[in-house]
């Protein structure tokens, strides 16, 4: 069996693990998950891999999507006001990536091969958005200190007008209850990627460090 078969076969036996190690939270969730629409807003991919270990519904346009950190906490502050604007197509970014422009901000299609496909995934996802805050719903914020994240960006992340909400930063700051510190990042200008597994046969990502049952035990049960 070569490298590449075997790659393929650990990742698909670590999946599996990771769908039972999950398992009991998920079943715990699902039978209120119709009472109430969780709204994950994210900065980056984190939001996308959080929906889908916890198998969510999805009813957010930033999934499998990064901003700045400017660009994304003006989403934050008045997304409606993002959600409902026509969204046309900018330059390809340094990655060669497409991207959508919406109002003043930057949709990076880091997932994508062309613009009308990211640009289709988020008219989707802004009418599941309009629909879902008619009725009951719960607006999370998960944030990283990346592409490009200031220092200065924290205190206008605190101000948000959400319950739900994280920043995930690679130092530690004062007075900012909202943010989560990973241990042993000082040295870096920002957090590794939060999505990836702790180590090489770990069954647990990351971001993982965050108790995030705990919030939708909090919304949901």
């Amino acid at each position: 069996m070569d490298v590449i078969k075997i790659i393929a076969k650990y990742s698909e036996l670590r999946d599996r693990g990771r769908y039972y190690l999950l398992r009991d939270k998920r079943e715990s969730l699902h039978d209120r998950l119709k009472e109430k629409s969780l709204i994950v807003l994210s900065s980056d991919c984190l939001g996308g891999k959080l929906m889908k270990d916890y198998m969510l519904p999805c009813y957010t346009p930033t999934v499998n999507i990064w901003f700045t950190g400017e660009d994304f906490l003006k989403i934050c502050e008045d997304p409606q006001r993002y959600f409902r604007q026509e969204i046309t197509e900018g330059e390809a970014d340094f990655e060669n990536h497409p991207t959508g422009i919406v109002d003043d901000v930057v949709l990076h299609f880091g997932h994508e091969e062309r613009f009308e496909d990211g640009a289709k995934k988020w008219r989707r996802g802004c009418k599941l958005y309009e629909k879902a805050i008619k009725g009951p719903h719960e607006i999370c914020v998960v944030m990283t200190d990346r592409n490009g994240f200031a220092p200065e960006l924290v205190e206008r992340f605190e101000k948000l007008p959400y319950r739900y909400k994280v920043l995930f930063t690679h130092r530690k700051y004062e007075n900012a209850p909202h943010t989560f510190y990973m241990k042993g990042e000082d040295s870096r200008e920002c957090v590794d990627t939060i999505t990836r597994f702790e180590h090489v046969i770990s069954l647990k990502r990351r971001y993982e460090r965050f108790d995030f049952y705990q919030w939708f035990r909090e919304i949901y049960l």
